[in-house]
């Protein structure tokens, strides 16, 4: 999918309501009769637009989540079958095991098993039960846990409704792994969005990780500089063809009438586990919420209520950092730390396969971790050789389940200071900017997440060789990420803990860039540096570049901007409108295009003959 590009990917308007559905509905178009249920004033009623959007009304967090959950079911019930599926590591035993899975941001990732034995060995820790376990804001607030409870039966009741032999897509219709859910299933599949920026890159080097001597011969070690080139080229393509989006907040210097806008332009698949959904959510007097999720998610991820607008972009942190340890060459399961052989940790995995002939059978592995975390032998497939030292990977998602409180809370913001205030208090936004605007005019841009605790001096002091080139290398590429790769032979190189972070190893949320301007701020997957060209921001590098090249789609975010506040862009007044707005959105303009076309119609018109494209009309250079 195109990123350098304004294109509608979200429509955000919602027309007026031209049906009443009823309560808990099973029909999936307007006009269609209301179920059996009885409406009430505890009964969620979900209405639904001539564009198939649903508006769920309810009493209460529960039975919110009991209408989101049925309504999400009925429109996508195969993709959210086959996601639970994935994250109880059960596709190997339905889909055999060679098929593809993609529990990262790109599509097709990864293979059955691999995505099994990565998402049991956490099923086996019990880390989302964990995390489960615990207070807010590690823990799920009360309303989540109320709108997750209604959820489950709001999805489990589509299901009861229409069985499984019924389902209007043959993709799933009659698939045995098509089964009612639990609470826990939800919860996973919570975590695997949010840790999906670090499962891409990492999930096939962690479960195929294996000590010298344990495999076929392993790939020769690079140079520090080769790898580092690998890695760095890697990611970059990775990054264009991967997920991202613009976005574009006015405050009330930058509008004409009214006190702000909000352009959200999210670059998500068509498709998958990370298509969004559109849906608007109502408790009368407590919240009243439009805009899409993330499917599965029982809150609007993107999109406004009657004081805040708000949408997401990739940011240009690396959600995880690599330890490089240093190996025993007669035991290299024994790692190095602070002049002391530490154990790793070694981890038998089994799942369920499909043989090929339908049988069942068991595939095992055994995995292996250090005090840092698993170990790796890539990184967004390059490989990592395991010979004089090895790789752990360190999570800074691995323990956030925070994101669905933030969520929650940015449903229910009144102004930009609150949806800060929401973003520092639980530092649950994983891998994203925030891009918002207010009734009041203005305008914010905040990279406030569950970042690494890596400041400038910490990396000074850590990096290898390796990790130097991979750090400032990243420099001359714009939307690359920082990659961190720290010498694990030394203890104190581990990320810190800050007293002000929410959780450990995460960096001071106060120390994480924000802006609030009244004419305009922006993102389009650049770091943070310049969201607004008239005050750059600075912060430490783990957040991204500063003072380097903007990519093509950052230009014209700006340069549009820009213009058409100053009233020059070609457009009548100044400043933007509900129509110019659109217009943005579809105009589909690209700045590769700009920046080439006087070099182009002069090499053209320096050609004997022929017709050229100028302005839209044919022009004759013989």
């Amino acid at each position: 999918m195109a990123r350098r590009r304004f294109r509608a990917r979200l429509p955000m308007a919602v027309a007026a309501a031209v049906a009443v559905i009823g309560t808990m509905t099973a029909a999936g178009s307007p006009g269609a009769g209301p179920s059996a249920a009885a409406q009430g004033p505890d009964k969620p009623t979900i209405r639904y637009t001539e564009y198939g959007i649903p508006h769920i009304i309810a009493s209460n967090w529960e039975g919110l989540g009991t209408g989101y959950g049925y309504a999400a079911a009925k429109d996508n019930i195969c993709t959210l079958a086959d996601t639970y599926l994935m994250v109880n590591a059960q596709r190997s035993r339905y889909l055999g095991p060679d098929g593809r899975a993609s529990p990262g941001e790109t599509q097709n990732t990864t293979t059955n098993l691999n995505s099994d034995l990565y998402f049991q060995r956490m099923n086996d820790n019990r880390v989302v039960e964990r995390l489960l376990d615990q207070p807010a804001p590690n823990g799920p607030e009360p309303e989540v846990k109320e709108a997750i409870h209604g959820y489950v039966q709001g999805y489990n009741r589509y299901l009861a409704e229409t069985g499984v032999n019924n389902i209007s897509d043959p993709a799933c219709r009659g698939a045995a792994w098509v089964k009612p859910i639990t609470e826990l299933d939800v919860y996973r599949h919570a975590h695997a969005e949010i840790i999906m920026g670090s499962a891409d890159p990492l999930l096939n080097g962690e479960v195929t990780a294996q000590p010298p001597g344990a495999s076929a011969a392993a790939p020769k070690a690079s140079s520090p500089e080769q790898t580092a080139k690998k890695i760095r080229d890697a990611m970059a393509v990775s990054r264009q063809q991967s997920m991202g989006s613009n976005a574009l907040a006015v405050g009330s210097q930058g509008v004409s009438g009214g006190t702000s806008m909000m352009l959200a332009n999210p670059h998500f698949p068509w498709q998958g586990k990370n298509r969004m959904w559109q849906s608007q959510l109502t408790i009368p007097g407590r919240i009243n919420v439009s805009g899409a999720s993330l499917l599965g998610f029982p809150a609007v991820n993107i999109g406004h209520n009657d004081d805040v607008a708000w949408s997401h972009t990739v940011a240009t942190v690396a959600p995880f950092g690599l330890f490089d340890v240093q190996v025993d060459p007669l035991n290299p399961t024994n790692y190095l730390v602070d002049g002391t052989w530490q154990k790793m940790t070694s981890q038998q995995v089994s799942v369920d396969v499909r043989n090929t002939d339908g049988s069942l059978g068991k595939v095992s592995r055994t995995l292996w971790s250090t005090r840092y975390g698993p170990i790796t032998a890539s990184v967004q497939g390059v490989p990592l050789p395991w010979v004089v030292s090895a790789h752990a990977v360190r999570d800074a998602n691995m323990d956030n389940l925070r994101a669905m409180n933030t969520w929650f809370h940015l449903d229910q913001a009144k102004d930009v200071n609150q949806v800060v205030n929401t973003l520092e208090t639980t530092q649950g936004i994983p891998f994203f900017n925030t891009v918002a605007s207010d009734r009041k005019g203005n305008a914010l841009y905040a990279d406030i997440q569950a970042t690494p605790n890596i400041t400038d001096e910490h990396a000074q002091a850590c990096l290898t060789e390796t990790g130097k080139l991979l750090w400032n290398q990243s420099l001359r590429l714009p939307n690359v990420p920082p990659i961190s790769i720290f010498d694990g032979k030394r203890g104190a190189c581990d990320w810190p803990d800050d007293p002000n972070a929410v959780a450990p190893g995460l960096l001071d949320p106060h120390k994480q860039p924000r802006l609030i301007r009244s004419d305009f701020v922006g993102n389009a997957n650049d770091s943070a540096w310049l969201a607004n060209p008239e005050q750059p921001l600075s912060y430490p590098r783990v957040l991204g570049d500063a003072a380097a090249p903007r990519s093509l789609r950052t230009q014209e975010l700006i340069l549009t901007a820009q213009n058409r506040i100053n009233g020059t862009d070609g457009l009548p007044g100044r400043g933007f409108t509900p129509e110019n707005m659109r217009q943005l959105l579809f105009a589909d303009n690209s700045r590769a295009a700009d920046l080439a076309l006087d070099a182009t119609v002069t090499m053209c018109r320096s050609q004997p003959f022929g017709l050229i494209l100028v302005d839209g009309n044919l022009v004759n250079v013989s």
